[in-house]
């Protein structure tokens, strides 16, 4: 069987030279054998070997980053598909990723960059990390943000519903020998319930509300090829996540069901330990249950200042936040709501506790 195969691979790499493997790099090659051994990634002899071919060359490229080798910044790997190794020249460490072609969205000029600035100063506003400190992050998707926070050593809580998107994070977190990140595949919400998603697919657009499922935006995500099914998910709510500690970071970003996730961290929230939140905003979606939904966003955002990231600016060079004044803060959520309704926008809010401390060094 190609496990055998793989085993006699590994066994290999590991006698010519690639030095002793930790458990993230034993974590590495039991993700590469789930799908490279997938009955339905190939039925016949040469594809089998094109497979494994395709997977000693994922192997070694997966230990040297384990070990800390210098990769490339952009490896493809023939014959797999969705599993192209990505570099990231990210501070105070690079950070080794599959790559998803959302990724590219946090060197551009957008909402994404700005998000990526404001975790970085509150990042580097806290330079020792504490083991009662997280950056929790819902809806990793890429896991460029989870990822960002690892490489600043601090304690990651990263939860995804869609199995494909937590697979490609669990090579991260390999890669990169980070054993402060806890990963999950759940989805976060303030209700009992289990949801049926497909696997092999990990799209920026999915959504899993009600009883249905779906998929969208593959454009800006990726689908790998061989894994087929269902994965049965079930869901968590943020305080059984965080039931102790602070969360210096939270971002959240699930599609539509973030005010079921605020709901979710209701402890967390009353006790104000949750300190900086960024999490896209897109009321059309909510236009069902408009009144209550605004008395939830009120009720959550209560303790915190909130602006729109479309009115913060960014100094390229500097990476300095302006506009951050007290003109800036949303005070009128009805009013608010409202027009971005109406103009169907979809936007980013980083709302922050008044006490909330932040650099602007980088």
């Amino acid at each position: 069987m190609f496990v055998v195969r793989v085993t006699i691979a590994l066994s290999v790499a590991v006698s010519v030279g690639h030095g002793t493997l930790n458990k993230n790099a034993n974590e590495v090659v039991y993700q590469t054998v789930r799908y490279v051994d997938s009955p339905e990634c190939g039925k016949t002899a040469l594809r089998q070997a094109q497979r494994l071919e395709a997977f000693d060359s994922f192997l070694k490229m997966s230990i040297d980053g384990v070990q800390k080798q210098r990769l490339e910044r952009f490896k493809r790997v023939p014959a797999l598909s969705g599993l192209d190794l990505f570099l990231w020249d990210t501070h105070p460490t690079p950070v080794y990723m599959l790559a998803n072609n959302h990724l590219r969205w946090y060197t551009n000029d957008s909402n994404e960059q700005k998000l990526v600035r404001i975790l970085r100063s509150v990042l580097e506003s806290h330079t020792t990390p504490k083991e009662d400190i997280f950056v929790a992050d819902m809806g990793i998707n890429d896991g460029y943000i989870a990822a960002l926070a690892a490489a600043y050593g601090y304690n990651v809580i990263a939860v995804d519903a869609q199995p494909e998107c937590v697979r490609r994070f669990q090579f991260a977190r390999a890669f990169n020998d980070w054993n402060n990140v806890q990963i999950y595949n759940s989805i976060v919400l303030d209700e009992n319930k289990t949801l049926m998603v497909p696997r092999g697919v990990c799209g920026g657009g999915s959504r899993f509300q009600g009883s249905k499922t779906k998929i969208l935006g593959l454009k800006q995500g990726v689908s790998t090829e061989g894994i087929y099914g269902e994965t049965a998910v079930r869901s968590i709510t943020l305080d059984e996540l965080v039931p102790h500690g602070v969360v210096l970071f939270f971002h959240l970003d699930v599609e539509g069901a973030e005010l079921s996730v605020l709901k979710s961290a209701r402890n967390l929230l009353q006790e104000r330990r949750v300190m900086h939140i960024v999490w896209e905003f897109a009321p059309h979606r909510w236009s069902a249950q408009k009144p209550s939904a605004i008395a939830e966003i009120k009720r959550c955002m209560r303790d915190f200042h909130c602006q729109d990231l479309r009115h913060i600016s960014v100094t390229p060079k500097e990476g300095i936040l302006v506009n951050t004044d007290a003109k800036e803060r949303i005070t009128d959520w009805d009013a608010f709501f409202t027009e971005l309704e109406q103009k169907r926008v979809i936007t980013d809010l980083w709302c922050h506790l008044p006490e909330a401390t932040l650099s602007y060094s980088r």
